[in-house]
């Protein structure tokens, strides 16, 4: 189902999210309201945290659609270990695109989730997906980029 996305300032972009405890129909249902609303999004994105559509557990889908990877869920996303350093500009479909801004991030990440039926799944990402795995999870803290804004 379409869902809006949720516009900063609103409440649950700024709430940390709830772990996960219940792999049920509810969050097969979350996992595809995402997917199609992040299909469906006027603005090009390749991440979508459940709190950016008014649902305040700890799941965020990443989507390449362009280049045609994913979509893949992530539920109860950790940050085991980061290294590196890089800084880019970001973008966030709950922001304006004047909102934009040049984000310091680790350049890469182990990481470890749970897949929809609560197997764990584990990995690690390099640069590009590393920074939108991080961005992500700061949702699910209810960080956005302009709470990280980089020092010029």
């Amino acid at each position: 189902m379409l869902r809006p996305i949720l516009k900063a300032p609103h409440k649950a972009l700024q709430t940390p999210c709830t772990e996960v405890t219940e792999f049920d129909d509810s969050l097969h249902r979350l996992a595809s309201d995402l997917i199609f609303t992040l299909a469906k999004s006027k603005r090009e994105g390749v991440g979508l945290a459940a709190n950016q559509i008014g649902d305040l557990r700890r799941v965020f889908l990443i989507w390449d659609q362009e280049s045609g990877s994913g979509p893949f869920i992530f539920v109860n996303p950790k940050i085991r270990k980061s290294r590196g350093e890089q800084t880019a500009t970001e973008g966030c479909l709950s922001l304006e695109p004047a909102d934009d801004c040049k984000v310091k991030r680790a350049k890469i990440v182990d990481w470890t989730a749970q897949d929809l039926d609560g197997k764990p799944i584990r990995g690690k990402f390099h640069d590009f997906d590393a920074r939108v795995f991080q961005h992500e999870v700061d949702h699910l803290n209810g960080i956005l980029i302009t709470n990280r804004k980089a020092k010029r």
